[in-house]
């Protein structure tokens, strides 16, 4: 918006704030006259993480560089400068504008008097994020007590909580209330901080994936909070022991040493198992996965490597251009059901200040039999139990997925299952589509497997998967009968998408 000066009938409007002839020889300084004036009133709104108008007041700067209506200043030009004449109500919009939900109030004669000079005088000053740092911290309003934030654990046993400057940990199939964390660094009674996580309101809490670490964010902080479980104490065979990780079925205990190996200890008895070697310099982070069946190690070699917990087999290793500090795995979707451990990368985190996501070493790609010839289109299904393939004139094969016992050929030499380590790939349909097929999707509704497939002419069918008997057949839009070039469906197979050329 271009900002005009108002008419005089406009002036009628809005009362003109007059504006005091402050006069002084020192400088003014932006950082302690200037800037609170600012933080009482503007800032609310022209701040670097709320940028109304794209305009921020936190700096000189901020206001030389300005927002959509321009500079907010002219620097030795006071009242010529914006922010002067919005502020005194010379000009619409007026600032702070009435009725605003901030509670910021006009700038009174003087604190205009004192923003006119120190604009004349140059608008000299640094600003940035030291100067508006708290000097003296003040214990909260009483009755501040917002929830800004809450996470639960991925078990649904525990949520965590900020109330105001403190952090609530409930147990959620009872509600009852197992702990307040306190920072004892923060407790002074007669300054009224007590019970406190932070000095100032919680903005974020998380868990990781455990359940046993706790990371809060406050005024420019994170803290973290480990929660002990069980507390034992083990002799553990190792030079210096580095990393530590527990698996979250409580059975193992991994720990790394600067003897550039990992030792496996049984979490009850800490009797010493499997020794996991091979890395050449000091192991710097372990990782159970989910289900405690592989274990991740880095080390200052630039290497991660994955090991079976059962046996110590070492089933996969990655290189990385850096050494390593940190290391996770991470889930690509949330569990379910049917897959409770869904597919998963390996994040890391080093010396070089850059995270970096990996894909997990794994088996090598294996040629399924799709049934049908000269593969044109594929889809699978939300739940990853149902693959369907489109052929040469317009064929559809459809094969489920499922985790069983690897299967025996069949006396003719081809089979109709074929096995990856226990993942079964079985035909359930092949039929024909008398539709031309230009997209097609896979779903699942109750028990029912089903196929969506999109035409020309902006025709769709609703097919059973097994037999390709027809359910529905809609046209998505008479009035524009363009080609359907995408089709997807709900996760409980009860909504379809449809988009056209």
């Amino acid at each position: 918006m271009i900002l005009l000066k108002l008419t005089a009938v406009a002036l009628m409007t809005f009362q003109i704030i007059e504006i005091d002839d402050v006069e002084r020889s020192e400088p003014v300084s932006f950082e302690t006259e200037v800037l609170p004036i600012l933080q009482r009133n503007c800032l609310a709104c022209h701040s670097a993480s709320e940028r109304q108008g794209d305009l921020v007041l936190e700096s000189p700067q901020g206001m030389l560089k300005g927002g959509d209506s321009g500079p907010a200043i002219v620097p030795g030009k006071g009242d010529e400068s914006l922010l002067i004449e919005v502020a005194a109500h010379i000009v619409e919009p007026v600032m702070p504008p009435e009725d605003n939900d901030v509670a910021a109030a006009d700038l009174t004669p003087a604190e205009l008097g004192l923003i006119r000079l120190w604009i004349n005088q140059g608008a000299k000053g640094s600003g940035g994020v030291n100067s508006i740092s708290p000097r003296r911290w003040a214990p909260l309003p009483k009755g501040v007590h917002p929830i800004n934030a809450l996470d639960v654990t991925d078990d649904g046993q525990y949520l965590v909580c900020g109330r105001a400057n403190q952090i609530f940990l409930y147990h959620v199939p009872s509600g009852q209330l197992l702990t307040r964390l306190s920072d004892p660094s923060l407790q002074d009674a007669a300054a009224g901080l007590s019970g406190i996580a932070h000095r100032d309101l919680v903005q974020s809490v998380a868990f990781n994936l455990d359940g046993d670490l706790i990371a809060s964010g406050g005024f420019r902080e994170v803290k973290l909070w480990r929660r002990p479980r069980d507390v034992q104490q083990f002799q553990v065979a190792v030079a210096t022991a580095q990393v530590v990780a527990v698996s979250p079925d409580q059975k193992w205990i991994a720990v790394g040493g600067d003897d550039h190996s990992v030792r496996l200890l049984d979490a009850r008895t800490g009797t010493a198992g499997i020794v996991l070697a091979g890395h050449e310099q000091p192991v710097t982070a372990v990782r159970f996965s989910t289900d405690g069946q592989q274990l991740l190690t880095a080390s200052l070699d630039q290497t991660i490597r994955i090991w079976k917990t059962a046996d110590g087999t070492r089933i996969g290793e990655i290189e990385s251009p850096g050494s390593i500090a940190a290391i996770e795995f991470v889930n690509l979707r949330q569990p379910t059901e049917q897959q409770p451990v869904p597919p998963q990368v390996i994040v890391t985190g080093g010396g070089d200040n850059i995270l970096r996501t990996w894909s997990l070493p794994g088996t090598a790609p294996v040629a399924i039999p799709c049934g049908i010839n000269e593969l044109r289109r594929s889809a699978i299904s939300r739940d990853g139990r149902a693959l369907v393939a489109v052929g040469q004139n317009h064929s559809v094969g459809v094969r489920q997925v499922s985790v069983r016992e690897p299967a025996e050929p069949g006396p003719s030499g081809t089979a109709n299952t074929v096995s990856i380590n226990r993942v079964a790939i079985e035909q359930t349909g092949n039929w024909q589509s008398e539709l031309a097929v230009t997209a097609i999707a896979a779903g699942q509704r109750e028990e029912s497997s089903l196929v969506l497939i999109g035409s020309t002419a902006a025709t769709v069918q609703l097919r059973k998967a097994a037999d390709g008997a027809v359910l529905s057949q809609w046209v998505v839009s008479e009035e524009q009968p363009a080609d359907v070039t995408s089709t997807a469906f709900s996760a409980d197979g009860q909504m379809a998408a449809i988009g056209t050329a």
